[in-house]
C-alpha cells in the first residue's frame, strides 16, 4: 500500500493519460521510460529511485551540450514533482551535484519558458533543503533565481519571485539569510542606480526602466523576507524612487512598502519608518487624480504609524499631525472613494493612537494635539463643504477619544459646529439630511466627552426671556438624547432656575396679552424641564445632591401641573436604575456604558437609594394628594412614582400610608355612587404592593375579591390589576393562598366582562406558571381549566386581549424553560391535550384556538419542541383531511406555515408525503379558494427548502402541473432579482415600505399568503414575515451633486472672493437646488407573478351589481371568523369608501371610456350604434379642430349681423313708432302660435 502511495510515476500516468496536450504526452513518455528502466533493473518504484533514474539522463544531456527542449522540459517537470517527496537527507546529500546540473540548464540563453519554470522550482526545493553552512555552493544558484526575477517573460518572472521568496523564508535563523539578503540588495541597487544617480542621460535611464519595474515587483515578496539589517539598508533607496514622479514606479513602490508594513512589525528601525511616512505623505494630495495611488499611500501611512506606535509610542505621537493635515486635504478631492477612504483613515488614526497615555504625554507639549485638532477643524471649512458628512464622522471620533481633554483642545471645533447649524437654516444645497444627522451626532459626542456643564459654557443656550428668537433651542433635543452621567446639582442650580424664570416671564406676558411671546417663553420652559429625565440618567452625585434637587422637584409639582409627568418619570428612572444595580446577582452583568460603569457600583447605588428614601415621608403625601387631584388619564406616571418610592421605603412608612388608603377605599366601597373614587384608591393601594407585608397583602386581597364580580367594568379591571400585582410581587403569598385564589378566579369567570379579560389573562399567566412549576399532579385539573380559558382568549375580538393571551403562553414557556426543558415539554403536552385536538368531537372554536396556541409555541421554541412537533403532525393532517370547518382548516394551515418555516429539510422530509397529500385536498375546492392560496404559499416554501425533485416525488399526479407552475414562478422571481428588476422602484415606492413585527397571527392565519416571498433559509421570524415590498425595495444610486461655485453667473469681471465668508455663503446659498424627481404615477400597471399585464374589464351586469349587497351563504361560525381577521362587512364598506375617495383624488379630469359601445346583451366585444361613429373610429387630425376660437368668433359675427339688420329697419323712426312696431310684431307672433295650437287640438278631437 505504501509503494502504491509513493509511486509518483503511476500517479502522473493516471492523471494525464487522457490529456491531448503535447507536453503532457511527452511527460508520460519520459515517465514510462524511467519506469521501464527501473523495472529492468529490479528497483522499487519509489521517489529515491525515480530521482536517480531521472538525474542520470539529464546530466548526460547537459554534459554533451545537447539539451533537447521537449525532453529536458519533461525530465525537469518530473523532477519538480519528485523533489518535494524525497527524504531531506537524500536531497541534502545530492544537492551540490543536482545544483550543478540545474545551473547548466538555466544557463542556456535560448531556454524556453516551459523549461525554465520547472527548473526554477527544482532549484527552490534543493536550496530550501541544502546545508546552509556551505553558502558558497548555494550562492550561484540563488543568484540565478534573482537573475530570472527580471526576466522578460511574465510567467517565468512570477515563478522566480515565488521561488526566491520561499528560499529567503527558509533561511531565517541561519547566517545564510544575511548573505542572501545582501545579494537581493545588490541586485536591487544595480537596477535602481541608473535612476537614482545624478548625471545619467535619459537614454541610460530608459534602458533599465523595464528591468527596474520587474525588480520592484520582486521586492514586494523579497523585502519582507530579508534580514532587518538589509531592510534598513535598502529601504531608503526604495523610498527614494517615489521622487521620480513616475506613476508605474510609484504604484509598485507603494505596494512594496505596504507589503513590508503588513508582514514586518519588528526589525525596522523607527527612523526608517519615519522616513517612509514622510516620503509617502508627498503623494497624499487632493490634486492627485490616481485614486489607487492615493488610497495605497494612505494605507501605507496608516500601517507605518501602527508599526511606529509598537516601537516608540512617544515618537508616533509627534508624527501624527503631519498625516492628519495631509489626509484632511483629501476631503477636497472629486473622487468619492478618496473622500470616504480619508475619513475612514482619520477615524482609524484617532481611535488607534489617541488614548489616555498619549494625552497625558502631550499635556507637557500640546503642540501635536493642537495641530491635530486644527486639521480636523479645517475640514469643516467651506473648501471641504462637499465632504462635511464624512468630516463630521472624524469630529465625532475625535471627541470620543479626547474625552474631557476636548474642552481644552476642541473649543474651536464646537464653535464651528455652531456656525454649521446656522448654515442649515439657509437651505444650502449640499447640506443634506445625512450631514445634519452627523452634525447633531457630533454635538452629542461633544456633550458626552465634555459633560453638559462645560459644553454649555462653550455654547450656552442663551434663553434670555427678552430675546428668545436668538436662543439655541435646537440644542435641547441633542442634550436630551446624549446626556449621561451628569450632575443633579447643575440642574437644580442652573437649568431649573432658568426654567422658573421663563415660566414667570410667560405668566407676566400672558397678563399683558402678549400671546406669541408668552407661548414661546412657556415652550422654552417646558423644553428645559424635558431635560430632567436625561439628568437623572445615572447621575454622578445622587447621594450628595438629591437633597438639593428634591426641594425644586416638590415645589414644581405643586405649582405646575404640566410638569408632574416629567418629574414623576425622572424619579422613577432614578430609583429603578439604582435598584437594578443593587438587585443584580454577582453573575449577572448590568447593561452599562463605560462611563456609567466607572461611576456606579453596588455600594454607590445602595448609598444613592438611601439618600432618596430619606425623602419618602415628604414625597409620598405630596404624590398622594396630586394623584387624587389629577384626572384619570394623568395618573399613570404618578402611580409609577409612588410605586418606586414604596419599593425603597421602610415597611413602617409604607404601612402608615397604606392604612390611610385602605380606610378611604373602604368608605368608597360602601358608597355605591363612588365608583370612580373606589377605582382611584385601588390604584393607590396597588402602587404600594411592593412594600406591603403579609397582613397588608391579605387586607388588599380581601378588597380585590368582591371587585372581580362587580358589575361595573372599571371596578372589575382594577380588581384584576390589583390581584395580578399581588401575584407578581409576592410569590410567597400565592403559595400560601393557592386554593383560595383559584376558587376566586373560578367564581369570577362568568361575571368577567370583555374589557377586563386582558387583566384576567395576566392573573391566569401567573397562576398557571406557579402551578406548572410546582409539578404537583393534584393540580392538573386546575391547570387544564385555566389553560383552556387562556387558549380561548386567543379568539377574543379585543386585540389587546389576544396579544395578552399570546404573551401569556410565551411568558409561561420562558419561565418553565428556566427550570428545565422537560417542564416546557410537559406544558406543551397539556396544551395539546386540554382542548381534545386529536379527537373528532371537539368544538371547532376550541380546536382553532388550541391550534393558534400550538403555532405560537412552536414558533417561539422550535428546538425544544422538535420531538413533540413530529409527534403531533399526524393529528394536524387528520384535521386537514376530515374537518370541514373553515376556522379549523385555516388554523391548521397556519400551523403548517410555522412548521415549514422553522424546520430544516432533514426534519421535513420524513413527513413530506403526508403533508402534501393532506394539503392538496383543499387545492381544488372552489368554495374555499382562500385555502388554495395558502397551500400554494406553503408549497413554495417546501420547494425552496426540500427541492423540486423531493416535492414532485410525493405530489399526486393530478396536481403535477400546478407544482411545475409554482416552480416557474419562483425561477422567474429569482431571475428578476438577478437582473436587477427590483432596483427599478423609486424612492417614492420605497418610502412607503415598512417592516413587519416578528409575530403576527393575522399573517400566519390569514386568507392569503403574503409572506411567500420571504427567505425560508433565514432563522426565526424573518422566514415568513418579510413582505414583498421589503424584499423588492432596493435603493437607487443617486448622482452626486456637483460642487462648484457659480462664477459664470456673477460675471467674469468680478471674480468671487473666497476669503470673504459672507460672500462665499451668499454664493453657495444661490446654487440651484437639485430638481425633484417626478413622483411615480398613482395608477401603476398591475402584473401577475408570471409577468403578464392584468387588464380588468367590467361587464355592464357587474357594474350594476356593484352597489348591491352580495354575500354568499355562510354559517355563523364563518362570519365570526371573518370578523376576527378584519374582513367584516363594516370593514369592507370602509375600505371601499376609502378606495373610492382615493380614486376620486387620483382622477385628473374626464376620460372617455366608450361605454355606449358595450354589448348590452351580455356578449363580448363592442357593437355599432345608430347615429354614432364606428367603434374604434378616430377623429381626423385636423389642425383647425385644435383651436375653437375661430368657430366661436364666426358664431358671434352671425349673431351681430341680425342685430345690424334690425337697427337698419329702425333708422329715421321715432321712439314711439319704433316701440309700437315691435309690439305689433310680437302680438302677431302670439296670435299665430295660438291659432296653430287650436288647429292641432281640433284634429285630435276628430280622430
Amino acid at each position: 500500500m505504501e509503494e502504491e502511495e509513493e509511486d509518483v510515476g503511476r500517479a502522473l500516468l493516471n492523471r494525464f493519460h487522457n490529456s491531448p496536450a503535447p507536453e503532457h504526452k511527452q511527460l508520460l513518455a519520459v515517465v514510462s521510460a524511467v519506469m521501464e528502466v527501473l523495472k529492468e533493473q529490479g528497483l522499487p518504484l519509489i521517489p529515491t529511485a525515480y530521482f536517480a533514474a531521472t538525474m542520470a539522463p539529464l546530466e548526460q544531456q547537459c554534459n554533451a551540450g545537447a539539451v533537447d527542449g521537449a525532453d529536458t522540459t519533461a525530465f525537469l517537470t518530473f523532477l519538480a514533482t519528485l523533489l518535494p517527496k524525497l527524504p531531506a537527507s537524500v536531497l541534502r546529500s545530492t544537492s551540490g551535484k543536482a545544483l550543478v546540473v540545474l545551473d547548466k540548464v538555466l544557463g542556456d540563453a535560448k531556454l524556453p519558458a516551459a523549461t525554465a519554470k520547472p527548473a526554477l522550482s527544482c532549484i527552490e526545493c534543493i536550496l530550501c533543503a541544502a546545508d546552509r553552512s556551505s553558502w558558497p555552493a548555494l550562492a550561484g544558484s540563488f543568484q540565478l533565481l534573482l537573475k530570472f526575477c527580471v526576466d522578460m517573460r511574465p510567467k517565468v518572472r512570477r515563478r522566480a519571485y515565488l521561488c526566491a521568496a520561499q528560499v529567503l523564508s527558509s533561511f531565517h535563523g541561519s547566517a545564510a539569510l544575511d548573505k542572501a539578503s545582501d545579494l537581493v540588495a545588490s541586485s536591487f541597487e544595480e537596477c535602481a542606480s541608473p535612476f537614482l544617480a545624478k548625471g545619467k542621460s535619459n537614454e541610460d535611464a530608459a534602458a533599465g526602466a523595464l528591468k527596474l519595474l520587474h525588480m520592484i515587483g520582486a521586492m514586494r515578496l523579497l523585502l519582507p523576507a530579508m534580514s532587518p539589517k538589509t531592510i534598513a539598508r535598502v529601504l531608503p533607496s526604495v523610498t527614494l524612487l517615489i521622487t521620480l514622479k513616475q506613476s508605474l514606479v510609484t504604484r509598485n513602490v507603494l505596494n512594496v512598502l505596504l507589503s513590508l508594513g503588513r508582514r514586518s512589525r519588528t526589525g525596522v528601525s523607527s527612523a526608517a519608518l519615519v522616513g517612509v511616512i514622510r516620503a509617502v505623505l508627498s503623494l497624499v494630495t487632493a490634486d492627485n487624480r490616481d485614486v489607487d495611488e492615493v488610497m495605497t499611500a494612505v494605507h501605507v501611512i496608516e500601517q507605518g504609524l501602527s508599526n511606529l506606535y509598537a516601537i516608540d509610542p512617544k515618537l508616533c505621537a509627534g508624527q501624527l499631525p503631519a498625516p492628519f493635515d495631509a489626509i484632511t486635504d483629501l476631503f477636497a478631492s472629486e473622487q468619492e472613494e478618496v473622500v470616504f477612504g480619508a475619513a475612514e483613515c482619520l477615524r482609524g488614526l484617532a481611535d488607534r493612537f489617541i488614548d489616555g497615555a498619549m494625552l497625558r504625554q502631550l499635556e507637557t507639549d500640546p503642540v501635536a494635539i493642537e495641530s491635530i485638532c486644527s486639521s480636523v477643524e479645517r475640514s469643516l471649512s467651506y473648501e471641504y463643504s462637499g465632504a462635511w458628512d464624512k468630516a463630521l464622522l472624524v469630529v465625532s471620533a475625535l471627541f470620543q477619544k479626547m474625552g474631557e481633554a476636548s474642552f481644552r483642545f476642541m473649543k474651536g471645533i464646537v464653535k464651528v459646529l455652531a456656525e454649521l447649524q446656522k448654515l442649515r437654516d439657509e437651505d444650502l444645497p449640499y447640506f443634506t439630511f445625512d450631514t445634519l444627522l452627523q452634525l447633531h451626532n457630533s454635538f452629542g459626542a461633544a456633550v458626552v466627552a465634555m459633560g453638559p456643564e462645560r459644553f454649555l459654557e462653550l455654547l450656552p443656550l442663551d434663553m434670555d426671556a427678552t430675546q428668545l428668537d436668538k436662543a439655541r433651542i435646537w440644542l435641547i433635543p441633542i442634550l436630551k438624547q446624549h446626556l449621561v452621567g451628569a450632575r443633579l446639582k447643575y440642574f437644580a442650580t442652573t437649568i431649573g432656575p432658568l426654567a422658573e424664570n421663563l415660566a414667570v416671564k410667560a405668566h407676566e406676558r400672558s397678563l399683558q396679552l402678549s400671546g406669541a411671546p408668552a407661548k414661546n417663553a412657556e415652550a422654552c420652559a417646558q423644553a428645559l424641564w424635558a431635560l430632567l429625565p436625561s439628568f437623572c440618567n445615572y447621575p454622578v452625585d445622587t447621594k450628595d445632591s438629591f437633597q438639593v434637587i428634591a426641594k425644586l422637584l416638590g415645589e414644581s409639582m405643586r405649582k405646575y401641573p404640566d410638569l408632574r409627568g416629567v418629574i414623576s418619570s425622572s424619579i422613577q428612572t432614578l430609583i429603578k436604575q439604582n435598584k437594578s444595580i443593587c438587585d443584580a446577582n454577582d453573575g449577572m452583568d448590568v447593561d452599562l456604558d463605560a462611563k456609567e460603569k466607572a461611576c456606579y457600583s453596588k455600594d454607590i447605588a445602595s448609598a444613592n437609594l438611601s439618600a432618596i428614601s430619606a425623602f419618602s415621608d415628604k414625597f409620598l403625601p405630596l404624590l398622594f394628594n396630586i394623584f387624587c387631584e389629577s384626572p384619570p388619564e394623568k395618573r399613570g406616571e404618578l402611580q409609577a412614582a409612588i410605586g418606586a418610592f414604596a419599593s425603597i421605603s421602610s415597611k413602617a412608612t409604607v404601612q402608615k400610608f397604606f392604612r390611610t388608603v385602605m380606610e378611604k377605599l373602604l368608605e368608597a366601597t360602601k358608597d355605591t355612587n363612588a365608583k370612580e373614587r373606589r377605582c382611584m384608591f385601588m390604584d393607590l393601594a396597588l402602587s404600594l404592593v411592593g412594600g406591603l407585608d403579609h397582613k397588608g397583602l391579605s387586607a388588599l386581597f380581601a378588597v380585590a375579591k368582591p371587585a372581580l364580580q362587580d358589575p361595573d367594568s372599571g371596578v372589575q379591571k382594577k380588581g384584576y390589576k390589583v390581584l395580578a400585582g399581588i401575584l407578581k410581587e409576592h410569590t410567597d403569598f400565592l403559595s400560601s393562598k393557592e386554593q383560595e385564589i383559584f376558587e376566586v378566579i373560578v367564581e369570577a369567570t362568568s361575571a368577567c366582562q370583555s374589557s377586563a379579560k386582558q387583566y384576567r389573562v395576566a392573573c391566569l399567566q401567573l397562576l398557571i406558571l406557579h402551578l406548572v412549576q410546582q409539578g404537583d399532579e393534584n393540580t392538573n385539573d386546575y391547570i387544564a381549566f385555566l389553560l383552556k380559558e387562556s387558549v380561548l382568549a386567543l379568539k377574543e375580538n379585543n386585540k389587546k386581549t389576544r396579544d395578552g393571551a399570546y404573551e401569556l403562553l410565551i411568558g409561561i414557556g420562558n419561565g418553565l424553560l428556566q427550570v428545565s426543558d422537560e417542564k416546557l415539554v410537559q406544558f406543551f403536552r397539556k396544551l395539546v391535550g386540554c382542548s381534545a385536538v386529536t379527537g373528532s368531537a371537539g368544538e371547532p372554536h376550541v380546536i382553532s384556538a388550541a391550534l393558534s396556541a400550538i403555532s405560537r409555541m412552536v414558533y417561539e421554541f422550535p428546538a425544544e419542541l422538535k420531538g413533540e412537533i413530529h409527534r403531533y403532525l399526524p393529528s394536524a393532517f387528520y384535521l386537514l383531511r376530515n374537518y370541514k370547518s373553515r376556522e379549523v382548516i385555516k388554523s391548521v394551515l397556519g400551523l403548517l406555515k410555522v412548521i415549514v418555516a422553522m424546520m430544516s429539510k432533514e426534519e421535513l422530509m420524513p413527513r413530506l408525503s403526508e403533508m402534501v397529500e393532506a394539503m392538496m385536498v383543499w387545492s381544488e375546492d372552489p368554495k374555499n379558494r382562500f385555502k388554495a392560496k395558502v397551500v400554494r404559499g406553503i408549497l413554495e416554501k417546501l420547494l425552496k427548502k426540500c427541492g423540486f425533485e423531493a416535492v414532485s416525488a410525493v405530489m399526486p399526479k393530478e396536481h403535477a402541473k400546478h407544482l411545475v407552475n409554482i416552480r416557474k414562478v419562483l425561477d422567474s422571481k429569482k431571475r428578476s432579482i438577478i437582473d436587477g428588476e427590483d432596483d427599478k422602484r423609486s424612492h417614492f415606492t420605497r418610502a412607503t415600505t415598512t417592516r413587519r413585527s416578528k409575530w403576527k397571527h393575522t399573517d400566519i392565519f390569514s386568507d392569503s399568503d403574503e409572506d411567500n416571498d420571504g427567505d425560508d433559509e433565514s432563522e426565526g421570524a424573518t422566514a415568513f414575515t418579510r413582505s414583498k415590498a421589503t424584499t423588492a425595495s432596493r435603493s437607487k444610486k443617486l448622482p452626486k451633486q456637483k460642487r462648484r461655485l457659480p462664477e459664470d453667473e456673477r460675471g467674469r469681471d468680478e471674480p468671487l472672493d473666497l476669503l470673504d465668508v459672507s460672500k462665499t455663503r451668499a454664493a453657495l446659498s444661490t446654487l440651484g437646488k437639485p430638481k425633484k424627481s417626478q413622483a411615480e404615477s398613482d395608477e401603476d400597471m398591475d402584473f401577475d407573478p408570471d409577468g403578464r399585464l392584468i387588464v380588468e374589464e367590467r361587464q355592464p351586469q357587474q357594474q350594476q351589481q356593484q352597489g348591491r349587497a352580495s354575500k354568499r351563504p355562510r354559517d355563523e361560525e364563518e362570519e365570526g371568523e371573518e370578523e376576527e381577521f378584519g374582513r367584516s362587512k363594516k370593514g369592507a364598506k370602509k375600505r371601499g369608501k376609502v378606495a373610492a375617495e382615493n380614486q376620486k383624488k387620483r382622477s385628473t379630469g374626464w376620460s372617455y371610456k366608450g361605454d355606449e359601445y358595450v354589448n348590452k346583451k351580455g356578449a363580448g366585444g363592442d357593437v355599432k350604434r345608430d347615429g354614432k361613429l364606428e367603434p374604434y373610429a378616430y377623429w381626423p387630425l385636423d389642425a383647425k379642430l385644435l383651436n375653437r376660437r375661430g368657430e366661436k368668433k364666426a358664431a358671434a359675427r352671425k349673431g351681430m349681423e341680425s342685430v345690424f339688420k334690425v337697427t337698419k329697419k329702425l333708422e329715421g323712426l321715432s321712439v314711439n313708432k319704433a316701440l309700437g312696431g315691435i309690439q305689433k310684431k310680437r302680438k302677431k307672433q302670439h296670435n299665430k302660435a295660438h291659432k296653430s295650437g287650436a288647429n292641432s287640438k281640433s284634429a285630435r278631437s276628430k280622430r
